[in-house]
């Protein structure tokens, strides 16, 4: 969502509108949109004041409410997950969410919980390449040497014999047709 105008140039606008001027022509005095020029005439008339309303729903989350139950769901089984806690609310309190609601409210409190721990690293030698720091070597065991398809050598080329041959009487003095060492076409050997 955009940042509200300027509070000053929301009185200004509302002030000409207020000394008569015309709503379009004061929305174009002050660079502004007719409709936002008539909004501020408005809420000036209903509130006295010009300012903004404040922005963000400030309201907290649905699941404030139930933070010690979604807290004893994760402490008695760690290995559960969003769609059951989501389940279980809606079996329990009758609370229907989503499980990206129950992900953004764990998130915002910090707490967050990996399923599979990271795998520790090998002391006795780095296991990739990219780990390696000036001055140490890789493991060849560890860290495979094998081709992938953006690496990988092309087939040998194989020549025919006829082919060969020409190529070989060409080589054997025949003029070059250019006369700067290129080789002459195949249609004229």
């Amino acid at each position: 969502m955009g940042k509200p105008l300027d509070t000053d140039l929301r009185r200004r606008v509302v002030a000409a509108i207020e000394d008569g001027m015309p709503t379009a022509a004061a929305a174009e005095r002050f660079a502004v949109s007719k409709a936002a020029a008539g909004a501020w005439a408005r809420l000036k008339r209903a509130t006295g004041d010009v300012l903004p309303k404040p922005q963000g729903s400030g309201f907290g989350s649905v699941l404030d409410p139930y933070t010690d139950f979604i807290d004893g769901l994760i402490s008695a089984d760690k290995d559960i997950t969003l769609a059951e806690i989501a389940e279980q609310l809606g079996e329990t309190h009758g609370l229907h969410v989503v499980p990206s609601t129950i992900w953004y409210f764990l998130d915002r409190r910090g707490i967050t919980f990996k399923k599979k721990p990271r795998t520790q690293l090998s002391r006795n030698a780095p296991m990739s390449c990219w780990r390696v720091k000036p001055g140490l070597t890789t493991s060849w065991i560890s860290t495979p040497s094998v081709w992938f398809l953006s690496t990988r050598q092309g087939p040998q080329r194989r020549w025919h014999a006829r082919v060969a041959a020409r190529f070989a009487a060409n080589a054997a003095g025949r003029p070059c047709r250019t006369g700067i060492g290129r080789q002459p076409p195949l249609s004229a050997l």
